[in-house]
């Protein structure tokens, strides 16, 4: 309980997280193409020691969709380090969205 509350002491706001995130997002991203064009910008967030586990959700739902994407593919890069991310798909179904990722163990 006290290493936890040390950890949210320590931590930056909630809403200075989420700008700092938006910011690296955005900066990952070609303005006139829409296209992602610095992914080691997103390393960054993968393997920064600051918790954004309860920030990313919310970019799910961002207005770009290269944003979106990429939140995704941090989530699941963050959340299987342990593992080899072999493949993230996004499908849209009409009104409905989908994603799904493949991944294997490391071999030892």
């Amino acid at each position: 309980m006290a290493r936890q509350a040390l950890i949210i002491a320590h931590q930056p706001s909630y809403e200075r997280r989420h700008n700092q995130i938006e910011s690296i997002f955005l900066s990952a991203i070609d303005g006139y193409s829409n296209q992602l064009v610095f992914p080691e910008h997103l390393q960054q967030l993968i393997v920064s020691e600051t918790a954004i586990f309860d920030v990313l959700p919310q970019f799910f739902y961002h207005e770009n969709e290269i944003v979106r994407f990429s939140a995704l593919e941090v989530y699941v890069q963050r959340a299987y380090t342990a593992y080899i991310i072999e493949c993230i798909e996004s499908l849209e179904v009409g009104c409905s969205k989908a994603s799904g990722w493949f991944f294997s163990q490391t071999s030892i």
